[in-house]
């Protein structure tokens, strides 16, 4: 049998978790089978790791939707991209007699709609749960049933999500969770370079949280709780990893200004985005992610899990498939700052409950989340596909 030729589509070429999955997803493909290619909107880590393993990625222009075009000034522009973005697409599926286009992200509409023209196989891996605008997801989720052959869901709380918004996708979705490679994740390491950079004693308890620098990610309450915790507990650090979105690079200067007129310069590091990962969680005590909006699913979780680290988390989303409240760390209320305050509090306390609960969520991690498990289930969504559509050669 001759490979598969997959064409993946992206929104972006950062190091966060949808792309992180891409890149995974595109190391761990069975070569022997299929053979893929990639294109994102601009150059950057992604592109890097994605060409490491020796696979060709195109840098292509295309209409990402993003939050910016959601006004009439944005709106022309963005479906002047779009249509340019499907031209070009529809040229590469023919030119390269792709089987199968992977779009990874609802925010990438084009390579959905070329494979419908040129009546390619088209599979949607969702990675989003659209809170506002609330129109925009009823739309998109009629287009994602429409346009697609199969529709992975990366958790319980986007799969739901999807069949609000258009019913139908109850039946079309398929749940899939992300996966990591335990293996990588190192616990021998503990962190001491992260500590000896940012000058913090090895004695001090360090909380920290992973993750785009956005509106709902929740850093600005994790910095209200984080005053509260300092006024009891004043040697504790905290670190806040990540990087906005390009053209938001104002939010890190509104959380520069938050840290300064709560009294937490010199407690509270904003370290930008980092590539060693594994080092940053192993500096931490305790791992944060205080999400405003319902996480799709958290894939930073499951690699402080895997790090031995307990988990203070919202109770929406993904992070509710993955944090057993009470065994693996807490599920606390969203923007309840006193509640996460509290769970802060008796982690910081209690050593051993750290520990425990550290050595829990990696048990779990290595049980549920692995990414052998997500790669078979992903072999077996583009078998069925190209069953179904009698693409087998």
């Amino acid at each position: 049998m001759s490979k598969i030729n997959i064409l993946y589509i992206h929104s972006g070429s950062g190091l966060y978790g949808a792309d992180i999955v891409l890149w995974q997803l595109i190391k761990g493909i069975d070569k022997s089978k299929f053979k893929p290619l990639v294109i994102l909107p601009q150059s950057g880590p992604l592109a890097d790791k994605i060409e490491e393993v020796g696979v060709p990625v195109k840098i292509m222009k295309m209409g990402v939707l993003r939050r910016k075009f959601f006004n009439l000034k944005g709106i022309v522009p963005y479906f002047f991209l779009l249509a340019i973005s499907v031209i070009r697409l529809m040229t590469i599926i023919k030119k390269e007699k792709i089987k199968i286009v992977y779009s990874n992200t609802s925010a990438v509409l084009a390579g959905a709609i070329a494979a419908w023209i040129s009546r390619t196989a088209h599979i949607w891996h969702i990675h989003e749960v659209i809170v506002k605008p609330k129109y925009l997801w009823k739309i998109l989720s009629g287009i994602i049933f429409l346009l697609s052959d199969k529709v992975i869901a990366i958790s319980e709380a986007v799969k739901s999500h999807l069949a609000e918004g258009f019913k139908r996708n109850a039946k079309k979705a398929v749940l899939i969770y992300d996966g990591i490679n335990i293996a990588k994740f190192d616990t021998r390491i503990k962190g001491e370079k992260i500590r000896r950079e940012f000058n913090i004693s090895q004695d001090a308890i360090i909380i920290g949280m992973v993750g785009r620098i956005s509106r709902w990610k929740g850093q600005e309450h994790f910095l209200e709780g984080a005053a509260e915790i300092h006024k009891n507990f004043p040697e504790t650090k905290f670190l806040i990893v990540g990087n906005p979105y390009p053209g938001e690079e104002y939010r890190m200067k509104k959380l520069q200004n938050q840290i300064e007129s709560i009294g937490l310069k010199g407690h509270t590091f904003l370290t930008g985005f980092r590539s060693d990962i594994i080092e940053v969680l192993a500096s931490f005590d305790i791992f944060i992610l205080p999400s405003q909006w319902p996480e799709p699913f958290g894939l930073v979780i499951l690699e402080a899990m895997a790090m031995e680290k307990p988990v203070v988390a919202t109770n929406h989303g993904g992070p509710r498939d993955i944090v057993l409240d009470g065994i693996t760390g807490y599920l606390v209320p969203p923007q309840d700052i006193s509640q996460m305050v509290s769970a802060l509090t008796k982690l910081i306390e209690e050593k051993d409950l750290r520990i425990s609960m550290g050595k829990n969520g990696r048990k779990r991690a290595a049980q549920t989340f692995t990414l052998e498990r997500q790669m078979s289930a992903l072999n077996k969504i583009y078998e069925n596909v190209l069953r179904d559509r009698n693409l087998f050669t």
